[in-house]
């Protein structure tokens, strides 16, 4: 199964009913396609969709994936289109980077009285775990309310416990909301989701991120144990990894929910 198809499996998953979730990517395509439109860029370049693709790394079909609205922009892409299309990156107020110097994005108006939460599946918090596409054998759990309140929320369930510091143990379910919508960029100190694919291998983790010097962010853990002091992962902030590799954040821990 391909990264494309457990892409799509992501975001389709399951809304609760009533719910209107808007794309924040949505500026920022307006953006591409305008500028698609003129075919020009303003030194004289020919603009098209397949150099948009060379410019980010990803196979064609991606990207009209992503100018379709199915495949969300990731932060540090938007800076290579820019640079592809010649053009500064816009200041666009709901889009994934129009943050306030906090690095807060701004606070989405609540769109409706959601309970309940979907739970995606598993997640480590160890080593990296590996998980099943389009998991949806746990029942949901109850929301939890954060300055996020217009935010899709979603959970996980953690097995490991290198996370116990910051009283997420073993059993215990994550709630979170999609990163890149609540954040303008990678921020120190957030405890987030993280997976990782390559091939037909798909892992996750829940981890602390700990920004470091030269572009460095290192995934760590906030455990009792010694054994897990060293970072399980340390990623530059380009988004540029190995060949066939793919990293991404995708969600910033809001929350946890213990089952009795």
């Amino acid at each position: 199964m391909t990264i494309d198809r457990k892409t799509r499996l992501i975001e389709d998953s399951r809304q609760p009913e009533g719910v209107i979730v808007a794309n924040p990517d949505q500026p920022y395509i307006d953006w591409i396609k305008a500028a698609l439109a003129r075919k020009v860029s303003p030194d004289g370049r020919r603009l098209t969709q397949t150099g948009i693709s060379k410019a980010i790394g990803i196979d064609h079909a991606q990207v009209s994936r992503m100018l379709d609205g199915k495949r969300r922009l990731k932060h540090w892409e938007i800076a290579k289109i820019a640079a592809y299309l010649g053009e500064p990156v816009p200041n666009l107020v709901g889009a994934p980077q129009a943050a306030s110097e906090t690095g807060h994005l701004p606070l989405a108006e609540n769109r409706s009285k959601v309970i309940s939460v979907p739970v995606r599946g598993e997640c480590a918090g160890g080593r990296w775990m590996e998980y099943d596409l389009g998991d949806s054998t746990y029942d949901d759990v109850p929301v939890v309310p954060t300055r996020f309140g217009g935010l899709e929320q979603f959970a996980y369930r953690v097995h490991g416990a290198s996370m116990d510091k910051v009283k997420i143990l073993d059993g215990d379910y994550v709630v979170c909301v999609p990163y890149f919508d609540a954040r303008a960029r990678l921020t120190d100190g957030d405890v987030v989701v993280v997976e990782r694919r390559r091939g037909g291998l798909y892992e996750r983790t829940c981890k602390s991120l700990e920004l470091r010097a030269g572009g460095i962010a290192a995934l760590v853990s906030q455990s009792n144990d010694p054994r897990h002091a060293d970072p399980l992962l340390e990623l530059p902030l380009n988004g540029e990894f190995d060949e066939g590799l793919e990293i991404e954040v995708v969600g910033l821990v809001v929350g946890r929910y213990s089952a009795f």
